[in-house]
C-alpha cells in the first residue's frame, strides 16, 4: 500500500443549492425599516455575502445541502500516511474497525452512500452497505465523521494509486430556518445591515468583509474546528 506524506492532499466538496434561507430578504428589510422594493437587488447581494461569510467563519452549512466528496484511500492500518485525510480515533481497533473519514461540513444529517472502485472491476462503483459504518455527529465544535463499525474492515481491494476512488454522498446543514441558531441569524442581519449602511469605503469596518465586532464574536462562538 502506498504511503504518502502528511498534508499532501485536500479534497473538494461539490453541492447542490439549498432551498433554506438562513435570513430572508423580508427579515432584513424589516430590520432596516425599508418598505419599498427599489433596493431589493442590492440588499439581496449584501445578504448573500453575509450568509456566505457566516458559513466561512463558522464552518457550518446554513441550509440543507447534498454534498459529494471523494477520497483516494481508505484509512486502514497499512496506509497510515493517509490518516490525515481519513480518521484514526483514540479508540482505534487494530483490526480496522472505528476508522473512517472526517467530513468538513457541519452539522451532518445523513450519509447517503459510500462507493468505491475496486481493482477487480475498474470503472465500476461498489456500494458499501450502510450497516457497516455509522455517523458520529454529536460533539459540539467538531466536524462530523463516518466510521467503520468495530467488527468491519474497510475494503483492501481499492485501485492503487488512483485519485478519487472513493465517493461519499451525504447531507449537511439545517432542515429549516428556525433550526439555525438565533444568534447566528442575528449576526448575519447585523453584517448585512452594516454592508448596506457603509456602502463604498468604510473606515469603521472591523475587517475586509465589513462584518461588525458583534457578528464576529458570534461566529467565533459557533466555529467548528478540524480534528
Amino acid at each position: 500500500m502506498r504511503v504518502a506524506g502528511l498534508g499532501t492532499r485536500a479534497y473538494p466538496y461539490t453541492h447542490d443549492v439549498t432551498a433554506i434561507e438562513a435570513v430572508t430578504l423580508a427579515t432584513l428589510k424589516l430590520h432596516l425599516r425599508i418598505s419599498g422594493t427599489s433596493q431589493d437587488t442590492v440588499l439581496q447581494l449584501y445578504l448573500d455575502a453575509a450568509i456566505s461569510y457566516a458559513q466561512e467563519c463558522t464552518g457550518l452549512t446554513l441550509g440543507l445541502v447534498n454534498y459529494t466528496t471523494y477520497r483516494d484511500y481508505f484509512p486502514i492500518e497499512d496506509n497510515e500516511g493517509y490518516y490525515p485525510f481519513g480518521l484514526i480515533p483514540e479508540t482505534f481497533n487494530a483490526d480496522g474497525g472505528n476508522t473512517g473519514f472526517e467530513l468538513t461540513r457541519s452539522p451532518i444529517g445523513t450519509i447517503t452512500s459510500i462507493e468505491y472502485e475496486p481493482l477487480s472491476a475498474l470503472g465500476t462503483l461498489v456500494t458499501i452497505a450502510a450497516s457497516n459504518y455509522y455517523l458520529v455527529n454529536a460533539e459540539a465544535g467538531k466536524f462530523g465523521k463516518v466510521l467503520a463499525k468495530p467488527e468491519y474492515d474497510w475494503p483492501n481491494d481499492l485501485v492503487n494509486p488512483r485519485v478519487n476512488s472513493i465517493k461519499i454522498i451525504f447531507t449537511a446543514g439545517y432542515a429549516s430556518t428556525a433550526l439555525i441558531p438565533a444568534d447566528i441569524r442575528t449576526a448575519i442581519l447585523l453584517h448585512a445591515a452594516n454592508l448596506f449602511a457603509n456602502r463604498g469605503d468604510c473606515g469603521t469596518c472591523t475587517n475586509k468583509a465589513g462584518a461588525p465586532v458583534t457578528s464576529m464574536a458570534i461566529y467565533a462562538k459557533h466555529r467548528v474546528i478540524r480534528l
